[in-house]
Protein backbone atom coordinates (compact mmCIF):
# COMPACT_ATOMS: atom_id res chain seq x y z
CA UNK A 1 0.00 0.00 0.00
CA UNK A 2 1.11 3.51 -0.72
CA UNK A 3 0.83 6.03 2.06
CA UNK A 4 -1.19 9.10 1.20
CA UNK A 5 0.47 12.33 2.19
CA UNK A 6 -1.53 15.43 2.92
CA UNK A 7 -0.84 18.28 0.51
CA UNK A 8 1.85 20.59 1.77
CA UNK A 9 0.25 23.74 0.38
CA UNK A 10 -2.19 25.59 2.60
CA UNK A 11 -5.71 25.71 1.26
CA UNK A 12 -5.96 29.47 1.74
CA UNK A 13 -4.43 31.94 -0.69
CA UNK A 14 -1.97 33.25 1.89
CA UNK A 15 1.59 32.21 1.16
CA UNK A 16 3.61 31.34 4.24
CA UNK A 17 7.38 31.61 4.09
CA UNK A 18 9.93 29.98 6.39
CA UNK A 19 12.83 32.25 7.21
CA UNK A 20 16.05 32.54 9.11
CA UNK A 21 15.90 35.71 11.21
CA UNK A 22 18.69 38.26 11.52
CA UNK A 23 18.59 41.50 13.50
CA UNK A 24 18.93 44.83 11.71
CA UNK A 25 19.07 48.50 12.57
CA UNK A 26 16.06 49.98 10.78
CA UNK A 27 17.17 53.58 10.33
CA UNK A 28 17.72 54.78 7.68
CA UNK A 29 15.75 52.37 5.51
CA UNK A 30 14.68 51.76 1.94
CA UNK A 31 11.09 52.84 2.56
CA UNK A 32 12.16 56.11 4.23
CA UNK A 33 9.96 55.32 7.23
CA UNK A 34 11.11 56.58 10.64
CA UNK A 35 11.17 53.62 13.05
CA UNK A 36 11.42 53.88 16.83
CA UNK A 37 13.69 51.58 18.85
CA UNK A 38 10.67 49.67 20.17
CA UNK A 39 8.87 49.23 16.84
CA UNK A 40 8.35 45.90 15.10
CA UNK A 41 9.84 46.38 11.66
CA UNK A 42 10.95 43.94 8.98
CA UNK A 43 13.22 44.00 5.97
CA UNK A 44 12.20 41.60 3.20
CA UNK A 45 14.25 40.23 0.30
CA UNK A 46 14.88 42.53 -2.66
CA UNK A 47 12.83 40.27 -4.95
CA UNK A 48 9.65 41.62 -3.31
CA UNK A 49 10.46 45.10 -4.67
CA UNK A 50 10.30 43.94 -8.29
CA UNK A 51 8.36 45.36 -10.05
CA UNK A 52 8.97 48.64 -8.21
CA UNK A 53 5.35 49.77 -8.50
CA UNK A 54 4.38 46.83 -6.28
CA UNK A 55 6.68 47.83 -3.44
CA UNK A 56 5.76 46.23 -0.11
CA UNK A 57 6.78 49.36 1.84
CA UNK A 58 4.65 49.84 4.97
CA UNK A 59 2.85 46.52 4.43
CA UNK A 60 2.00 44.55 7.58
CA UNK A 61 3.74 41.19 7.93
CA UNK A 62 2.69 38.52 10.43
CA UNK A 63 5.71 36.76 11.90
CA UNK A 64 5.31 33.53 13.89
CA UNK A 65 7.71 31.77 16.23
CA UNK A 66 6.78 28.23 15.21
CA UNK A 67 8.17 26.77 18.46
CA UNK A 68 5.94 28.85 20.73
CA UNK A 69 3.12 29.99 18.46
CA UNK A 70 3.82 33.63 19.37
CA UNK A 71 2.79 36.00 16.56
CA UNK A 72 3.66 39.64 16.01
CA UNK A 73 2.86 42.06 13.21
CA UNK A 74 5.82 43.97 11.80
CA UNK A 75 5.87 46.76 9.23
CA UNK A 76 7.95 46.42 6.07
CA UNK A 77 10.54 49.20 5.97
CA UNK A 78 13.56 47.62 4.33
CA UNK A 79 14.88 45.87 1.29
CA UNK A 80 17.30 43.09 2.19
CA UNK A 81 19.76 42.71 -0.66
CA UNK A 82 21.73 40.00 1.15
CA UNK A 83 18.84 37.80 2.31
CA UNK A 84 18.58 34.32 0.85
CA UNK A 85 15.26 33.18 -0.62
CA UNK A 86 12.58 34.29 1.87
CA UNK A 87 14.81 35.16 4.83
CA UNK A 88 13.99 38.36 6.68
CA UNK A 89 15.57 40.92 8.96
CA UNK A 90 13.73 42.04 12.10
CA UNK A 91 14.31 44.83 14.59
CA UNK A 92 15.64 43.89 18.03
CA UNK A 93 12.25 44.66 19.61
CA UNK A 94 10.49 42.29 17.21
CA UNK A 95 12.98 39.49 17.82
CA UNK A 96 12.68 39.92 21.60
CA UNK A 97 8.87 39.93 21.41
CA UNK A 98 8.98 36.64 19.51
CA UNK A 99 11.28 35.05 22.09
CA UNK A 100 14.47 35.29 20.02
CA UNK A 101 13.82 32.49 17.52
CA UNK A 102 16.32 31.60 14.80
CA UNK A 103 13.64 30.37 12.39
CA UNK A 104 10.18 31.91 11.86
CA UNK A 105 7.29 31.70 9.45
CA UNK A 106 5.93 34.89 7.92
CA UNK A 107 3.09 36.05 5.69
CA UNK A 108 1.95 39.32 4.25
CA UNK A 109 -1.11 40.26 6.30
Amino acid sequence: MHAHHAPTLATSQVLTYTATVTKFAPNPNYCQTAISDVAYAVSVPATYYNPPDESPCDAPVNVTNTCTGKVITATVVGECTTCAANDILLTAAAITALGSPKIVEWTFD
